[in-house]
């Protein structure tokens, strides 16, 4: 399975549920460098601002972007009306990504960064690979297993949670959608599921 065919069920998934955000909200898309994903959200009647430690070169006139790190924003505090994070905070900590110091806590680090700069009641959506509590090759910056994950979004009001796991018909990977109780009792042999979060700030 490649990232890509993660990305056919997340940028769907986030493309349908955009209405949970205002027409000319201030959006801050997290780790846009390898992504398109800002110019869908301008499309949509969003004022964008991406932000990733690497350069950006897909920059669009009508967004903003910022080489920062994510942990360390230097933003105003309540700056956001929402913050979207496609398949990036496994990776915030990892030496890999332009990051040269592994730090186990970094994504935890990062999301209290963006709950700062995030505006009271505002939202978060994240979407990341999702393994449940399988002891197996658990591996924080690659997947997220349930404590991890409770973890992370430890005092912001889950608003929505999806979760998708891959299932192989012949050549065909399917994605099935699943509550998180079902897919707690599976396994992850084949790969990491998908967990595909909408938060909102205390």
């Amino acid at each position: 399975m490649s990232k890509w065919s993660q990305r056919a069920v997340e940028y769907p998934w986030l493309i349908r549920n955009l209405s949970i955000i205002d027409k000319g909200s201030l959006v801050l898309d997290v780790g846009c460098a390898e992504s398109l994903l800002s110019h869908e959200l301008i499309a949509k009647k969003l004022k964008v601002v991406g932000i990733d430690i690497r350069n950006y070169p897909f920059k669009d006139k009508r967004m903003v972007f910022l080489r920062r790190n994510i942990q360390d924003t230097k933003l105003q505090d309540n700056l956001f009306d929402a913050i979207i994070i496609v398949s990036t905070i496994e990776h915030i900590g990892l030496e890999a990504y332009g990051q040269s110091i592994k730090d186990t806590d970094g994504d935890i680090k990062a999301l209290e960064e963006l709950k700062r700069i995030l505006k009271p009641q505002g939202i978060i959506i994240i979407t990341t690979p999702y393994v449940r509590d399988n002891p197996l090759k658990i591996d924080r910056f690659e997947r997220y297993y349930r404590q991890r994950l409770k973890e992370l979004i430890n005092g912001m009001k889950v608003v929505k949670e999806d979760y998708f796991y891959p299932y192989k018909a012949k050549k065909r990977l399917l994605w099935i959608k699943l509550q998180r109780e079902e897919v707690d009792k599976l396994s992850f042999h084949k790969g990491p599921g998908l967990a595909c979060i909408i938060l909102k700030n205390a």
